[in-house]
């Protein structure tokens, strides 16, 4: 590594890590309050809130690494060309690319990396906070339903797309129903339903509009189809032991999100849903790169010396960025685009925008 590179390491390290504790501190606050409550009201043990901290910021790095390269980018090149360094570089004949060319080495390093965390060790740092977070709640084990979450109940896997917890109403409903004898399960799918809840842990799932499908066990290829418009299935939570070990997707490693999708499939059920959270893993590990791209020459652009302007672009590109993701997974989940190509719009438009802005600000 020559002098040039170590100097601009040196300057973009401190802000990139500035960045990286800021966004993990704002994206903690949120937790903070719930397990403070949980402590307030509970009297839980100090060190299993700290065992909780440990398990949710590793699963918080792969929003927290991209956004400190944004802050990273932008601070570093706007006090370099806020002190006119990057004139003086230019000057000595050295090319805005070459000038730059170890940070965007240095990220797209970064971001290969995190797509074998996104994949793998994310999610299981979220599940792992999930389950003691349950333990700490849950004297008795009563299940919760949460959305994107295929839950365990006796001898059923249920699924449920949306919840509205206020009115009470579940939306895009799987379910499996494990049968006596048989290896082959039924499955019940409905487009809403209700939970509705008794004493002594019974409760009763009321489906709407849906289908009942029973394969033929000799033959799996022939099945019966039977059509409702309400149907109620008994649930006895108090008998449900293992709620902590409902996966919902985005606590599910890739490998078993795939076989699920897989498995969905072969059932004839739509899974654009769950595809687009298996594909946005592989993109949000390169948003890292692609915010490095638009943060050079925006900061270059800019060359402001203050942090607070800094920190503030970093916010507006964040949320502009967040829209877009956004929009793109709705698209996704409704099956409109492609979830193979849906969850890399944003990485693509904010690239197209980084290189000519850097192609920009080399020519001027």
């Amino acid at each position: 590594m020559n002098i040039l590179n170590r100097y601009i390491f040196r300057q973009f390290f401190p802000f990139l890590m500035m960045g990286f504790f800021i966004s993990t501190f704002v994206l903690l606050l949120d937790k903070f309050v719930d397990l403070a409550n949980l402590i307030l009201s509970k009297g839980v043990n100090i060190f299993l809130v700290l065992q909780l901290f440990l398990y949710l910021i590793p699963s918080l790095l792969y929003l927290t690494i991209p956004m400190g390269f944004l802050m990273g980018s932008l601070l570093t090149f706007g006090k370099l060309s806020g002190d006119n360094e990057i004139t003086a570089m230019r000057s000595s004949g050295l090319s805005l690319y070459h000038i730059i060319s170890p940070i965007l080495i240095f990220s797209f390093t970064v971001s290969i990396l995190l797509v074998v965390y996104n994949n793998n060790f994310a999610p299981q740092m979220q599940f792992s906070f999930k389950k003691l977070y349950y333990e700490i709640i849950y004297k008795a084990p009563l299940l919760k339903f949460d959305e994107h979450t295929f839950t365990n109940i006796q001898n059923y896997q249920i699924y449920i797309e949306k919840i509205n917890k206020k009115k009470n109403e579940l939306e895009g409903i799987i379910i499996y129903k494990k049968e006596k004898n048989s290896d082959i399960p039924t499955l019940i799918v409905a487009k809403s339903g209700n939970l509705l809840n008794n004493q002594k842990g019974m409760s009763v799932l009321k489906l709407k509009d849906g289908s009942i499908q029973k394969k033929n066990s000799k033959n799996p290829t022939q099945y019966g189809q039977l059509f409702f418009q309400n149907y109620e299935i008994p649930l006895n939570f108090s008998k449900t032991q293992d709620f902590s070990c409902n996966k919902s997707v985005m606590e599910m490693k890739s490998t078993e999100l795939k076989e699920k999708i897989k498995k969905l499939k072969n059932d004839n059920v739509s899974t654009s849903s769950l595809e687009v959270w298996y594909y946005i893993r592989w993109a949000i590990a390169f948003t890292g790169f692609t915010f490095t791209l638009i943060g050079i020459p925006l900061g270059i652009k800019a060359h402001r010396g203050k942090k607070s302007f800094g920190f503030g672009l970093s916010l507006i590109l964040f949320f502009i960025y967040y829209l877009l993701l956004s929009i793109s997974l709705t698209l996704g989940e409704r099956g409109l685009i492609d979830p193979r190509f849906d969850v890399w719009i944003p990485n693509i438009i904010t690239g197209i925008a980084g290189v000519i802005l850097l192609y920009k600000t080399e020519k001027g």
